[in-house]
């Protein structure tokens, strides 16, 4: 859905492949500033397929710490975005 609006997500996927998923979110939660592409989300209108929507989904509360949490709500209430979860179909 980005790629149709004109974001690849290039150097997120890079780090995918480098660090896997858990890793990937914690390096951009330990980030001082939000990540690029959490700026192209909110300019293309998908926040709700970013990292920090998806750190605040409860199935993958555990996986996180308290702070990486905390880090996920501000960045996405600093965009006006309230996080919100797919659920996966039965």
């Amino acid at each position: 859905m980005a790629k149709e609006r004109g974001y690849n997500a290039t150097l997120f996927r890079r780090m995918l492949k480098q660090y896997r998923g858990l890793g990937t979110a914690r390096k951009l939660l330990a980030a001082d500033a939000p990540q690029y592409g959490l700026l192209r989300l909110k300019e293309i209108g998908l926040l709700a397929h970013s990292l920090e929507n998806t750190v605040l989904n409860p199935k993958y509360a555990d996986l996180f710490l308290t702070r990486e949490k905390e880090t996920a709500r501000e960045r996405s209430q600093s965009f006006g975005f309230t996080p919100e979860w797919r659920q996966d179909p039965l």
